[in-house]
């Protein structure tokens, strides 16, 4: 382009395809795939592509969650939009290729959306007293004992004071799972002593029992910390705008104490 330098005047030509609608040869398969296949852990707005088939001239896009995914229609470019995914959830996909003189049937492809995050919906350490949580009564206190930190959560007795529940009521409206994560430390209890957490979607005016915490069947009451986690479905409660969980003492007397700590509720 400069004069005097017409060593430098080159043009490089590579992969050149005539394609015409009226081509006599069907096209070539579909191939490399984005998400590749069995891919995992794929975003929730993720766009498919692919790269076109020789003498291609239009694709047959199918997509769905079942293994022989439904058509979506037909195009001319090599990507396509499927909307917003679902969390956790395996996707099949697959391109044939069209021209006048046929179509390539193209493979099926799948990959998998990445799991849903928990969001923490209440976390108490009980450092600046009961928190979220209500106290039944006189069954249920503020301990200094047996803390994580300096304080935390002590129910006693079996009386209809020997619990706490949260203040307010949780939305699980959208949600699947509910997570319940505490730790707890027994102290005096003898037999088959207990505490439960328990559930409701009310608001509190009726209750289910989640899960009963058993002396020498599910801990043993000589000073060791307990670690449980709690999942909970859809499927098996009710998920909706009124949920409450609550901690029960089901134990002798007022000397018997389970002191809990670190409470964090969360969902998905």
């Amino acid at each position: 382009r400069t004069g005097g330098n017409g060593q430098l005047d080159s043009l490089h030509v590579d992969a050149i395809f005539i394609i015409s609608e009226e081509s006599t040869t069907a096209p070539a398969m579909a191939t490399s795939p984005a998400p590749a296949d069995g891919a995992v852990d794929v975003a929730l707005d993720t766009n498919l592509s692919w790269a076109a088939g020789m003498m291609s001239a239009s694709h047959d896009v199918y997509f769905g969650t079942s293994s022989s995914p439904a058509f979506q229609g037909s195009q001319t470019g090599t990507t396509f939009d499927p909307g917003t995914l679902a969390n956790n959830t395996t996707y099949y996909w697959a391109v044939d290729e069209v021209n006048n003189s046929g179509t390539m049937s193209g493979s099926v492809w799948s990959f998998t959306t990445v799991a849903a995050s928990w969001a923490v919906l209440s976390s108490d350490d009980f450092e600046s007293g009961f928190g979220t949580w209500l106290d039944g009564g006189s069954d249920a206190r503020i301990a200094t004992g047996n803390a994580i930190g300096a304080q935390c959560l002590a129910i006693q007795d079996n009386s209809a004071t020997s619990e706490a529940e949260l203040a307010n009521a949780l939305d699980l409206s959208g949600y699947t799972e509910l997570k319940i994560e505490f730790s707890y430390v027994p102290v005096s209890f003898e037999g088959s002593e207990d505490f439960f957490v328990n559930y409701s979607s009310d608001g509190g005016a009726t209750w289910t029992l989640v899960q009963a915490f058993v002396n020498d069947v599910d801990f043993v009451d000589d000073g060791t910390r307990y670690y449980p986690s709690i999942i909970i479905d859809s499927g098996s409660y009710t998920f909706n705008n009124n949920v409450k969980i609550m901690f029960e003492c089901d134990a002798s007397g007022n000397g018997d104490d389970v002191y809990i700590d670190d409470v964090v509720i969360s969902a998905k």
